[in-house]
């Protein structure tokens, strides 16, 4: 971990750091400013003043605010230069992949709250909260996101451009798990506007990185191309190898969706052979990769072998019984098909979708057509809903199939039509 050089506040600084603090404390207890002042008989003017920075508080004053909010600051200085620190280098083990360091550094530092409340460092360890939530805490509610999104746009002047960046981009990273690319695209943009004067390459490297996840979940793959190749350029600067590994594959995804298979094959295998150089645990990924782009390009024997390949790699993605179900039903064996949906459903850890899949092969097993179609409808409408265009199209593809062969032309068009649409 790199120790900064610094170990004492400017006097501008701290001045800034107790005019936050005080604002913030008072605005925890839901105290206006005019409450505040008219309590202590001050003048509210030079109360804002105060919050914002611009004036000093005397020692009296200092002491009457305090005990009023009924809090003690500690005035440690190293707390601050501390959390600073560990600030950065926890975004740094983010961009490296290095997860359970990271992991692990987070909750050595949560453990100790209690001693950062009432700090000079405290506006580090509520930034050091927020990244932890985002990262790894699934189940976080939108509002405590966005509080803390409110709480930190009040207090922008504190930090660097630096540190606003990382801010704006790990706020991208959460609406990008909630596939919400237009606010996505929004917070990427802030954080564009503070790289103008950047130092850090690993931040521009992240911010070109989260908008391939953007155009990805736009469905633009080939504005997604673009990016990719930004990024790995950074990436390569810093010698990132794992984000360059991450890149590749979605690099690979992106050629898959625009139905360049070959291509995207090539990739991934060329890719996979980097990786045994360097042993990493993104193989499994691209052998699940490789499975689906031979999939949806009616490879079914390929599909298979990758899927079984993925598997030995210990893959964790939920697919793989699709493909591998899928597969076997294309190349008509059936027999080993039922008995591969029987043993499969009985699995606790499948998801919905991979249900309502796996009971549509079921029906089709058994000629029960009817059955089949409709839960083929069923996993169409949960793909729209999850904007999954490759999978919609995908089981489009089915449907329309389905509905030619019975002559349905009115059903047929209907969804040939939704099969246009995803792709323009």
């Amino acid at each position: 971990m790199t120790i900064l050089n610094e170990t004492k506040l400017s006097s501008e600084l701290k001045r800034k750091l107790t005019g936050a603090l005080l604002r913030y404390y008072r605005e925890d207890e839901n105290m206006t400013i005019n409450f505040v002042a008219e309590s202590l008989g001050i003048n509210k003017g030079y109360l804002s003043e105060i919050e914002r920075g611009r004036k000093e508080p005397s020692s009296q004053m200092l002491e009457k605010l305090t005990n009023f909010m009924d809090i003690r600051f500690n005035t440690d200085e190293s707390l601050y230069f501390n959390l600073k620190d560990k600030f950065q280098y926890l975004y740094q083990l983010y961009v490296d992949l290095k997860e359970e360091e990271e992991k692990a550094l987070y909750q050595e530092i949560l453990k100790h709250s209690s001693m950062y409340e009432n700090s000079y460092g405290f506006f580090y360890y509520k930034l050091i909260e927020y990244m932890y939530c985002v990262h790894f805490k699934k189940t976080i509610a939108e509002e405590k996101i966005l509080n803390y999104y409110l709480m930190f746009k009040k207090i922008l002047h504190l930090f660097t451009n630096d540190e606003i960046g990382i801010f704006y981009d790990v706020f991208a990273a959460y609406y990008i798990g909630k596939n919400n690319t237009t606010k996505t695209l929004e917070q990427l943009k802030i954080a564009e506007h503070y790289l103008l004067t950047c130092t850090s390459k690993s931040l521009k490297a992240m911010v070109l990185y989260h908008h391939i996840s953007a155009y990805e979940n736009r469905n633009k793959a080939a504005k997604a191309l673009i990016y990719c190749d930004e990024a790995s350029k950074l990436f390569m600067e810093t010698m990132n190898f794992s984000r360059i590994i991450q890149i590749a594959l979605r690099k690979a995804a992106c050629y898959s969706c625009m139905r360049l298979y070959s291509e995207a094959e090539e990739l991934l295998l060329d890719t996979i052979e980097k990786m045994k150089q360097n042993p990493s645990r993104f193989i499994a990924v691209a052998y699940n990769n490789l499975s689906w782009n031979a999939l949806v390009n009616k490879e079914y024997d390929k599909a298979l072998e990758y899927a079984h390949l993925a598997i030995e790699h210990d893959t964790r993605y939920y697919e793989i019984p699709l493909f591998i179900s899928y597969s076997l039903y294309k190349l008509k064996r059936y027999e080993e098909c039922k008995q591969y949906i029987a043993s499969t459903l009985d699995t606790c850890e499948l998801r919905v979708e991979i249900k309502i899949f796996l009971a549509m092969l079921e029906h089709a097993l058994a000629n029960d057509h009817q059955s089949y179609i409709r839960y083929a409808l069923n996993y169409y409408e949960l793909m729209k809903k999850d904007n999954n265009q490759e999978m919609s199209l995908f089981i489009l593809e089915i449907i329309c199939d389905y509905y030619r062969k019975r002559n349905n032309f009115k059903e047929l068009c209907y969804y040939q039509e939704q099969e246009i649409n995803l792709l323009t």
